[in-house]
C-alpha cells in the first residue's frame, strides 16, 4: 500500500482512494495523520530497519525545513480499510522528533534506509534559500555542494550490508526474504533491469523452493507477482490463488492492485473485480471499488452499488462515491428509474450526495473557470461570475472538513485547530458578505489588511527577508517568513518594502472540486461570531 504526499503542505494521504478513475469532481480525502503545521515534505521513509529500536519499527518520517529542521515521525495503524496515525510524542506532549536541528540551514532530503540499515539523508546546506529570481540568480548561491548524513542507533549494530551490484537473480530473489522492505525495494528494481525470460523462468523455481505454510509465504507470493508486474508477464494462476485464498488480507488486497493496474493483459478482470469487492476485509474491497472505477459497464456499477451491503467504512464508501462520480453517464438514469436493485439505503445515501455534488459542481464550474482562466476575462464578467457563485448554496458541515484539509495550514476559526498565520477567520461573515468571501478567496490580493501585507527586507548584506512584521521596536523588525520569527536589527536593513499582495497564494481555489468549493463558501459564510483568540 501506498502513502502519497504532497511536498508543499506534507499532508499526506493513502493512495488507493485517491487514484482511480479521475473526474473533475473528485473530492478532497482524509488524510492519514495531522501533521500539526509541518511543512514541507523533502522526501519520506518507513522506519523498518534491525539496526533501529523496536518501538520505532514501522514508524513514518519525512525530511521538514520550514517549521523546523529535521525530520518528525508518526505511528501509524490500520484504519479499517486505511490508515490513521499521529505525531509521536513524549510524556510532556511535546514533538519526539527523530531528528531536529538548531541550525536554520539544515535542509534534510529524501531520508532513506540504506544496504547497513542506518537512516541516509542528504542536506542541500544553504545560506540562501527561496524561490524567488533574485535568490535563483544571486552569486553567492550555492548551486553544487551539499552534504549527506547517516544517522544510526548508537546502542544496537548496523546491518551487514546487502546489496545488488552484479547479483545473479537467483541471489536477488533471495534478497525478497530480508526484513527490511528498501532491501527487497531495490531487489526488486535491479530484478527489473534483467532480461524478462531469465526473470520469470528463476521465480517459478524460486517460489516451488518456498515453504508453502511458512508465515511469510502470502508475502513472498507479492514479492514474486510484483516483480513479474514490472516485467507485464504476470503468473495468472498465482495472482488468482493470491487474491482468493491468501489469509492476509493485504495480500489479497495488493493482488487486486496489480490486476487493475495489470488489467489489459488479465483475463476476466472484471468477474475477479466483483467478486473482491464481496471481501470480507475492507482493504480489498477499496481496491476493488478502485479498480471497478476504470470499468464503464453497468455490471462494473452495480458491483460497486451493491457493495454498501458490507458493513459502513469511510475509505470505502469514498471510493465507491467517486468511482460512481466519474461514471455517472453509465448508472444515472437507471438509477433514477428505481432499475437498480442493489441500491439500499446506504447506497442510495452515496448517490444522493454524488449527484448533489454533481448539480453543485456543474452549477458553480463556469463561474470558476471565468475567475480563474489563465486569460484575464473583463472586469464585468469576473464580477457576475463571483456574484453568481455567492448565491449558490453548500453544505456547512462538509465545507468544515474541507477547511480543515485545505486551510488549518494558515487559519483557525475561533480557538480551533490551525494557525494564524493568516487572518482568523471567527466572525468572517459579519466583516464580510458572501460575495467578499469569495473574491478573497479567489483573488487574495484584490483586498489586504495592512497587517496580512508581505513584507521584503533587503540587509546591508544584500540578503532578502519577506514575510510578515509580527512585531516591531525603535531598534528592530521581527518578521516571521513561514518558518520562524527571524529579528532584525534596522541598522541592518538596507531597503524595506510593503507589497501589495497577500500572503495567501493565488490558485487556492483550484486544489478544490467546484462542489467543495460552495460547500467552503457555506462554512465560511456561516461565521458570523467574532471569538477572541486565544492568547
Amino acid at each position: 500500500q501506498g502513502i502519497v504526499g504532497d511536498g508543499t503542505t506534507a499532508n499526506h494521504a493513502w493512495d488507493t482512494p485517491l487514484s482511480g478513475k479521475q473526474f473533475g469532481g473528485r473530492t478532497g480525502l482524509n488524510f492519514v495523520f495531522n501533521n500539526e503545521g509541518m511543512r514541507p515534505a523533502l522526501g519520506s521513509e518507513f522506519l523498518v530497519s534491525r539496526h533501529f529500536p523496536d518501538d520505532v519499527q514501522e514508524q513514518f518520517t519525512y525530511a521538514c525545513v520550514i517549521n523546523m529542521n529535521g525530520l518528525p515521525r508518526f505511528s501509524l495503524k490500520d484504519d479499517g480499510g486505511g490508515y490513521s496515525g499521529a505525531r509521536i510524542k513524549n510524556a510532556d506532549g511535546s514533538p519526539d522528533d527523530l531528528l531536529r536541528s538548531s541550525d536554520k540551514h539544515f535542509r534534510p532530503a529524501d531520508p532513506q534506509i540504506g544496504p547497513d540499515g542506518a537512516l541516509w539523508m542528504g542536506d542541500w546546506a544553504n545560506a540562501l534559500v527561496g524561490h524567488m529570481q533574485y535568490s535563483q540568480r544571486d552569486p553567492n548561491r550555492d548551486h553544487v555542494r551539499g552534504r549527506v548524513y547517516r544517522l544510526v542507533c548508537s546502542e544496537r549494530p548496523l546491518v551487514a550490508s546487502v546489496t545488488q551490484h552484479k547479483k545473479s537473480v537467483s541471489e536477488l530473489l533471495s534478497q525478497m526474504l530480508e526484513y527490511e522492505w528498501r532491501t527487497r525495494y531495490r531487489a526488486r528494481r535491479e530484478l527489473r533491469d534483467r532480461p524478462t525470460d531469465e526473470v520469470i523462468a528463476a521465480i517459478t523455481t524460486w517460489l516451488a523452493s518456498l515453504e508453502t505454510t511458512g508465515p511469510e509465504y502470502d508475502r513472498l507470493c507479492c514479492e514474486a507477482l510484483w516483480i513479474q508486474q514490472s516485467h507485464h508477464r504476470i503468473d495468472q494462476p498465482l495472482l488468482r490463488r493470491v487474491a482468493s485464498m491468501s489469509k492476509a488480507p493485504e495480500a489479497r488486497a495488493a493482488a487486486v492492485r496489480i490486476m487493475v493496474d495489470e488489467r489489459e493483459e488479465i483475463d476476466g478482470v472484471l468477474s475477479l473485480l466483483v467478486t473482491a469487492a464481496r471481501d470480507s476485509h475492507p482493504r480489498v474491497r477499496t481496491e476493488a471499488a478502485r479498480g471497478l472505477s476504470f470499468f464503464e459497464t453497468a455490471e462494473a456499477m452495480r458491483s460497486l452499488l451493491s457493495m454498501t451491503g458490507s458493513p459502513a467504512d469511510y475509505w470505502v464508501d469514498y471510493t465507491i462515491a467517486n468511482a460512481l462520480g466519474a461514471n455517472e453517464q453509465i448508472w444515472r438514469g437507471d438509477f433514477i428509474a428505481g432499475k437498480i436493485p442493489e441500491a439500499g439505503d446506504r447506497a442510495t445515501s452515496i448517490v444522493t450526495q454524488v449527484l448533489s455534488a454533481s448539480q453543485a459542481g456543474a452549477a458553480a464550474l463556469p463561474h470558476l473557470q471565468a475567475l480563474l482562466s489563465q486569460q484575464p476575462k473583463p472586469e464585468e464578467e469576473r464580477n457576475k461570475a463571483m456574484t453568481s457563485l455567492a448565491e449558490l448554496t453548500g453544505d456547512v458541515n462538509r465545507g468544515r472538513e474541507i477547511f480543515t484539509r485545505n486551510c488549518t495550514a494558515c487559519h483557525k476559526v475561533g480557538n480551533g485547530d490551525g494557525r494564524e498565520f493568516g487572518p482568523n477567520l471567527a466572525g468572517v461573515a459579519k466583516r464580510m458578505n458572501r460575495m467578499k468571501i469569495v473574491q478573497s478567496v479567489i483573488d487574495p490580493n484584490a483586498e489586504v489588511a495592512e497587517k496580512y501585507r508581505s513584507t521584503l527586507i533587503v540587509t546591508t548584506e544584500g540578503l532578502p527577508v519577506s514575510g510578515l512584521v509580527v512585531a516591531e521596536t525603535d531598534t528592530e523588525v521581527e518578521i516571521f517568513d513561514g518558518k520562524a520569527p527571524r529579528k532584525i536589527a534596522k541598522i541592518d536593513i538596507e531597503q524595506r518594502i510593503i507589497q501589495k499582495q497577500s500572503s495567501m497564494p493565488e490558485g487556492a481555489a483550484t486544489t478544490v472540486a467546484p462542489s467543495e468549493f460552495i460547500d467552503l463558501l457555506e462554512y465560511l459564510a456561516a461565521q458570523n461570531q467574532e471569538v477572541a483568540p486565544s492568547k
